[in-house]
C-alpha cells in the first residue's frame, strides 16, 4: 500500500511514495487511492500537505470553526452574538452570549464583553450592548455592567440613563 501522508491513483506504481502527498484539508491513511478521499473533521484543519492520519494538523482556534475539509486553523468566524470554543465544526459555533454580555464577531467564550454601564443592557445572544430608553431602567446580571433587561419606570420614581430613583418628597 502507498504509505500514510500519500495517495496512489493510478494503476503500476512502482515506489511507496506513489502517486504525490495528499492533499491540506485531508488526510491518508496508508492505502488511501485519492489526495482529498478524507477530509479533515469537522472542528479540525489540516494546513500541509501529506497529513497521516484524522487528527490533521489540530484543532480549530476559539473564536473560529472549521467545517470538513478545512486547511486553515480560521476557516470561519463565530458570528457576533455567538461565541466557539477550541474546536468548533459548525458555523453557529457554540452558542449564544451569557446574558449581561456582548459577543463581537469570533468571540471565544459566552462572556468576552461586559455589557456597559447601568445605562446599558445586553439579552442572550447580544452582539452589541443596548441602551435604555429614556423612561426605562436596567436590571438584572451581576452588577452594574451585566445587565440583562430594561424596564419601564414606576409610578413614584424617575429614570435617567438606566438607574430608578425615588421621586423626592412632594414630588
Amino acid at each position: 500500500p502507498c504509505l500514510a501522508g500519500r495517495f496512489g491513483n493510478q494503476a503500476g506504481l512502482t515506489t511507496p511514495l506513489c502517486s504525490g502527498a495528499c492533499a491540506s484539508g485531508h488526510y491518508c491513511p496508508p492505502g488511501t487511492v485519492n489526495s482529498n478521499q478524507n477530509d479533515c473533521p469537522a472542528g479540525r484543519y489540516g494546513d500541509r500537505t501529506g497529513i497521516e492520519d484524522a487528527g490533521c494538523s489540530g484543532l480549530c482556534q476559539a473564536g473560529f470553526y472549521c467545517l470538513a475539509g478545512s486547511s486553515s486553523a480560521r476557516q470561519g468566524q463565530c458570528p457576533p452574538g455567538r461565541f466557539g470554543g477550541v474546536g468548533e465544526g459548525s458555523a453557529s459555533c457554540e452558542g449564544p452570549c451569557q446574558a449581561g454580555y456582548y459577543c463581537t464577531g469570533s468571540s471565544p467564550n459566552s462572556t468576552q464583553n461586559p455589557c456597559g454601564g447601568s445605562q446599558f443592557f445586553c439579552e442572550q445572544g447580544s452582539s452589541v450592548p443596548t441602551a435604555a430608553s429614556p423612561g426605562e431602567y436596567t436590571s438584572g446580571g451581576s452588577g452594574p455592567t451585566t445587565r440583562t433587561a430594561a424596564n419601564a419606570c414606576e409610578p413614584g420614581f424617575y429614570c435617567s440613563s438606566g438607574v430608578r430613583t425615588p421621586c423626592p418628597a412632594g414630588r
